[in-house]
C-alpha cells in the first residue's frame, strides 16, 4: 500500500469514527444563539448589485460571510467569504457579493450576514451598490455578523431539528441549514431555514437533504443558530436532532421523539422493553405525570382561542422553559 493510499484509508477510518459519534450521540445539545443579520431587498431584473461588508481594522479577529437567497425560488444564488476582489484593507477578511439578477428573476432577495465561526462574529457594516452607476442604493446598515455553527453531518432528509427555548436563554431562535461538498475550496451553502416552526417562538427545521457521511467524498452539514432580531436576547438554546420522519426513522412508543434521542435522554422508548423510570405505565410518559415525553422535551402548542392576525397558536406551553423534566414528576403543592 502506498503512503497516499495509507493516509487515505486512515482518514476514512477517522471520519467513520466521527460519523458514528454524531449519528449515535449528541442528539441533544445546548448551544449559544447569536445574531446573524438577515435583510430583505427588492432587486430588479437584469441589474447588477454589489453587497459589501466593510473591511475590519487590521488585526481585528472578525471575519464575515455573506449569503444571498432568492425568496421566490427558495434557494441560495450567491455566497462569499474573503472575496479577493475586495481591496486588501484592514485584516483582509471583508466579504463581497457581486450579483446580476437574471431576466425574469426580479423580486425579493434576502441577504444573510454571519460570522465565519463563533470567535469571528461581531458588529459589521453592510453596504449595497447598484451598477453601472456605482450608486450606494441605501444608507449603510449597522448589523451583527454572528450566529453559532453546529455540526450536523450524518443526518437524514426530513429529520427535524428543534430549537427549544430554555429558561434564561434566547427569546426567539432562528435556524439555517448549510451544506458543502467535501471538496477543496468548497463553501457552505444555505439550503433551508426556519423561524417559529415549533412551539411558541421555537424553531423546527426540516432537513432538506440527507448528509451521508458514510460515503466518500461526502457532504458536510451545519446548523447556523441565530436569533430572529438583533434586539432579541442572545443566549443558549436546546437543539434536538429528531429523526422522526427520515428513511430510517424509528419511534417505537409513538410519542414523537425518535428512539435514539430518547435513549440519549434516558427516557422510556420501547413499550416492549422494561423501563426503570416507569415499569407499569405507558412509555410515552416516562415519569407518569400525564404529560408526554414530547411535551416535556419540546413543549406543546395549545390551540386555545384563535386570535385574528396572530400567526401562532394562542397558548404555547413552553414546558422546558418552565422547568419541566420528563424523568421527574413536578412536586405536588398543598
Amino acid at each position: 500500500m502506498t503512503r497516499a493510499a495509507l493516509l487515505f484509508a486512515l482518514l476514512q477510518a477517522v471520519l467513520s469514527i466521527k460519523a458514528t459519534a454524531v449519528t449515535l450521540g449528541l442528539r441533544a445539545r445546548t448551544v449559544p444563539a447569536t445574531h446573524a443579520t438577515r435583510i430583505t431587498y427588492t432587486l430588479e431584473e437584469n441589474s447588477r448589485y454589489v453587497f459589501l461588508v466593510d473591511p475590519f481594522p487590521k488585526g481585528d479577529p472578525r471575519d464575515s460571510v455573506l449569503h444571498l437567497w432568492c425568496n421566490a425560488e427558495g434557494k441560495e444564488v450567491a455566497q462569499n467569504d474573503d472575496d479577493s476582489s475586495v481591496p486588501v484593507l484592514g485584516n483582509g477578511l471583508a466579504s463581497l457579493i457581486d450579483y446580476t439578477v437574471p431576466a425574469g428573476k426580479g423580486g425579493k432577495y434576502t441577504l444573510i450576514a454571519r460570522g465565519y465561526n463563533d470567535k469571528s462574529g461581531g458588529k459589521c457594516t453592510i453596504k449595497q451598490y447598484r451598477y453601472p452607476s456605482e450608486i450606494e442604493v441605501s444608507p449603510p446598515i449597522e448589523a451583527q455578523c454572528g450566529g453559532h455553527l453546529e455540526a450536523a453531518s450524518c443526518i437524514e432528509a426530513s429529520s427535524w431539528i428543534h430549537a427549544t427555548i430554555m429558561r434564561d436563554g434566547t427569546t426567539d431562535p432562528f435556524l439555517y441549514f448549510l451544506v458543502r461538498p467535501f471538496l477543496p475550496n468548497s463553501k457552505y451553502k444555505i439550503i433551508g431555514w426556519d423561524d417559529d416552526g415549533d412551539v411558541g417562538r421555537g424553531s423546527r427545521l426540516t432537513v432538506p437533504e440527507t448528509i451521508d457521511c458514510t460515503l466518500w467524498p461526502h457532504a458536510l452539514g451545519k446548523v447556523l443558530v441565530s436569533t430572529y432580531r438583533k434586539s432579541d436576547r442572545e443566549g443558549n438554546v436546546r437543539l434536538y436532532f429528531n429523526n422522526i420522519h427520515g428513511a430510517s426513522a424509528s419511534d417505537k412508543d409513538g410519542d414523537g421523539l425518535d428512539d435514539l434521542l430518547e435513549q440519549e435522554l434516558g427516557l422510556c422508548w420501547n413499550p416492549s422493553v422494561f423501563c426503570v423510570h416507569n415499569p407499569f405505565l405507558h412509555s410515552q410518559d416516562t415519569d407518569g405525570d400525564g404529560l408526554t415525553d414530547l411535551w416535556e422535551v419540546i413543549g406543546k402548542d395549545d390551540a386555545g382561542v384563535d386570535i385574528p392576525g396572530y400567526h401562532r397558536t394562542a397558548f404555547p406551553q413552553l414546558l422546558t422553559k418552565w422547568g419541566a423534566d420528563p424523568k421527574r414528576k413536578p412536586p405536588v403543592s398543598g
